[in-house]
This record gives structure tokens, C-alpha cells and sequence, in this order.
């Protein structure tokens, strides 16, 4: 009985789905730099990078938006919105992409996978997307495990037999789109994406979702731009083996952020909840409640990756990573931050103030980009880059928790304040 519930439990369900993925990635990276040269595990990284930056525009012009909207009114024309408003985005992007690659736009040797593989990729994991925004939105966390699981196990057992077949980066490229195209007609078969309806949206819907998303969108861009600007800067300013050194130990740093991950994903529905009926006053509570917890349970968990930084390493990359260990002990001070800046940034969203998450996640990209640029102007060296981290995180979580405050301390009735943010002009 108690493990059953234990299997029900959507705190334990999302921590599941998330580690799922985290360890996934954290494996695949430890195979991938045994099998590939640094050069080569650069251009990976810097594919996925792209990847991730255009996957996180489409999320965040529906995302955010769905589970909220979803989770308050049970409304399936929200989903239809968003098959619609992401099916164009998908299209739209694939299209310029591939195009550029009809014309013979010339790129770099480092990024030889972007044009011609994106677009298949964009189109792979469309239906997988929307399952999981949808299954988030409704509470159904166990199905998100299970979509996980069909992507990350094959994918892991295809790279780890690079041991003993040489895989080139296409056929690894051809490999994860294949698999997630798998999964996403799976997705679609079980009726988790609710495709059917696309046939009864409404412009209500399309408008509503759009104007949340504005924010939600631009929160994401930055976000991404937090963590792809250093990528791209240190490809730019130095090389792809530097791109390498620098983003392997902070795979590492994914262990923090997978509680938080899990955590993040079933408050939204919860928190989302109490904005729509004005409960300041339970949100304040929850979100006090929930900043302890993740402080109690991931301090200790930085405090070891600083201490024992260099076996780590070593275990992710071998021997030729450890002088990366410096990288790591200045991720793990950073990581110290995060729980504060994830969690404001969330709720900031769920009570109806996505414009406040936006602005926050807008300066932390300035300050971090531009900080990138300096140190590397004077140091030619990736642990500044580092080192300036933390000081973005801490501009996030300074600015944030100030706003977070007011909101509080405000007596204003959310709906109101989100009708005003809705129709506001960005």
C-alpha cells in the first residue's frame, strides 16, 4: 500500500521523469567523451545548444500559458490553441532553416549539423512536446515518465554502442530524431497530445495563450541565453575543445538542478491555482514552505561537488578533463543560488506576473553576456566565464526577490492583476 502510493506520488513522479533525463544526459556525455575527440564532442554540444535554444521558443510560447489555463479550467480547446499557435511556430522556423541550407548558406566546420538536421528534429518533436506540456497540465506525471523513458533508454543504448561501432555525428544526429519521431507517434496513438482539438479552439483561446505567452516566451529566450551565450562565446573567442571543458563539469551541476526541475513542474499547476482565486497568503506560504526544503536538501549536494570537484570530473570526461575541476568548484558556489531563482521565477509566473519574470530573466542575460564579453576580452580563459555566473544568478535572485515581495505584500486581488497584465502592451 505504501509503495503504491509512493508510485502516485507527483512529487516523486516528476523527481522520476527528471532524473530520467538528467541521468541520461549525464551518461550519454560520459560515453560521448570516450568516443568522440573533443573537437567532435564541441559540435555536438553546440548542435544541441541550437536545438535547445529554438526548443525552448516554441515551449515558451505555449507552455507556461497551457498548464496554467488548463490547470485552472479543465478547457481542452486551450490544447487545440496550442497544437495550432506551436504547429506554426514548427513550420515556420523549420522552413527558414532548411531553406538556408538549399541555398548553400556556408557555416563553419563546428556547426555542420544545424542546417540540415534541425528542421527534421523541429518536426520529430513536435507531438512529443505538447504531450508533455499537456501531461503536465494535467497532473500526469507518470505519463511523462513513460514518454521520457521512450526517448532516453534507446537513445543511451545507441551512443554507448559507439564503443564498439564508430558512429559518425550524423548518424547520431539521424539516430535522436528518429527515436523522439517514435515516441511522438506513440504520444499521438495514446491519446495523450488530444490533437482532436485542433477542430474546436477558439480565437479567445489563441488570444489568451499568446498574451501569457508574450512573457513567457521572452523569460525562456533569456534563459536560454543564459546558459548558450557562454557556449557561444567561448566557441567564439577561444575553441570547441574549450566549449567542451567548460560544459562537461557543468553537467555535474544538472544533479541540483533535477529536484529543482521536479519541483518547479508540479508547483506551476498548484501555484497557478491559488493566482487565479486571489490566495496570496497561501502562495506566500507555499512558496516559503518549498525555498527551505530545497535549501535543506541541495546546499549539501553543491558543498560535495566543490569538495570532491576533480574525481568527479574525471569520472564524467577522464583524465583529459581534469583541470576542469576549477569549473566546477565556481558551478557549485553558483548552484547555491539557484533554488531562490528558480522558485521566484515560478511563482512569479503562476501568480500572474509573467511581465516581472521577463524583466528579471532580461537582466540577468545583460549582465551575463555582457560579463562574458569582458572577462574574455582581458582573460582568455573559461573560468571567468564562469565566475560571472554567479554574479548573474545573484542580480536574478536580488531583483526578483524584491519584486516577489510587493507581490505579497499586495492587496490587490490576482485575477485583477493578471487582466491588467494580460492586456498590457509589452
Amino acid at each position: 500500500m505504501v509503495l503504491k502510493k509512493l508510485l502516485q506520488n507527483p512529487r516523486l513522479l516528476s523527481l522520476a521523469g527528471v532524473g530520467v533525463s538528467a541521468a541520461s544526459g549525464f551518461l550519454g556525455v560520459m560515453v560521448l567523451a570516450r568516443t568522440l575527440t573533443p573537437t567532435e564532442l564541441g559540435t555536438w554540444i553546440l548542435y544541441l545548444t541550437v536545438w535547445t535554444f529554438l526548443d525552448m521558443l516554441r515551449s515558451g510560447l505555449v507552455h507556461t500559458a497551457l498548464v496554467r489555463y488548463h490547470a485552472a479550467t479543465r478547457d481542452n480547446r486551450y490544447t487545440g490553441a496550442t497544437w495550432a499557435i506551436s504547429g506554426a511556430f514548427t513550420v515556420v522556423v523549420s522552413l527558414l532553416v532548411g531553406g538556408a541550407g538549399l541555398i548553400g548558406l556556408e557555416l563553419p566546420d563546428e556547426w555542420r549539423l544545424v542546417l540540415p538536421q534541425l528542421p527534421w528534429l523541429l518536426l520529430a518533436t513536435w507531438p512529443y512536446s505538447v504531450a508533455l506540456w499537456q501531461r503536465q497540465a494535467e497532473g500526469r506525471f507518470d505519463h511523462i515518465l513513460r514518454l521520457r523513458l521512450g526517448f532516453t533508454v534507446p537513445f543511451l543504448v545507441f551512443v554507448t554502442l559507439g564503443f564498439w561501432q564508430k558512429w559518425s555525428l550524423e548518424s547520431i544526429a539521424w539516430a535522436q530524431t528518429g527515436l523522439y519521431l517514435l515516441v511522438s507517434i506513440g504520444a499521438v496513438g495514446a491519446g495523450w497530445t488530444h490533437w482532436q482539438a485542433l477542430r474546436t479552439f477558439q480565437r479567445q483561446q489563441l488570444r489568451e495563450l499568446w498574451n501569457f505567452g508574450k512573457y513567457t516566451i521572452g523569460t525562456l529566450l533569456c534563459t536560454n541565453l543564459l546558459k548558450s551565450s557562454d557556449t557561444f562565446l567561448l566557441g567564439y573567442y577561444l575553441s570547441s575543445a574549450a566549449v567542451a571543458a567548460y560544459n562537461l563539469p557543468y553537467k555535474l551541476i544538472e544533479i541540483v538542478e533535477i529536484p529543482l526541475r521536479s519541483v518547479m513542474a508540479t508547483l506551476l499547476p498548484q501555484l497557478s491555482q491559488y493566482g487565479e482565486k486571489g490566495s496570496l497568503q497561501q502562495a506566500k506560504a507555499l512558496f516559503f514552505k518549498e525555498l527551505k526544503l530545497l535549501t535543506l536538501v541541495l546546499v549539501p549536494v553543491s558543498i560535495l561537488c566543490f569538495i570532491l570537484a576533480e574525481p568527479l570530473v574525471v569520472l564524467l570526461g577522464g583524465e583529459a578533463y581534469r583541470d576542469s575541476a576549477i569549473l566546477l568548484r565556481v558551478f557549485a558556489v553558483y548552484s547555491l543560488f539557484l533554488p531562490a531563482d528558480r522558485l521566484i521565477g515560478v511563482t512569479l509566473d503562476s501568480l500572474g506576473r509573467p511581465r516581472f519574470n521577463t524583466i528579471k530573466v532580461v537582466l540577468m542575460a545583460a549582465f551575463n553576456i555582457i560579463g562574458d564579453v569582458v572577462v574574455l576580452h582581458y582573460w582568455q580563459q573559461p573560468v571567468p566565464v564562469a565566475v560571472v555566473t554567479i554574479g548573474t544568478v545573484v542580480v536574478g535572485v536580488v531583483f526578483g526577490g524584491i519584486v516577489l515581495r510587493n507581490v505579497f505584500a499586495s492587496e490587490v486581488p490576482e485575477t485583477e492583476v493578471e487582466n491588467k497584465v494580460l492586456t498590457a502592451t509589452p
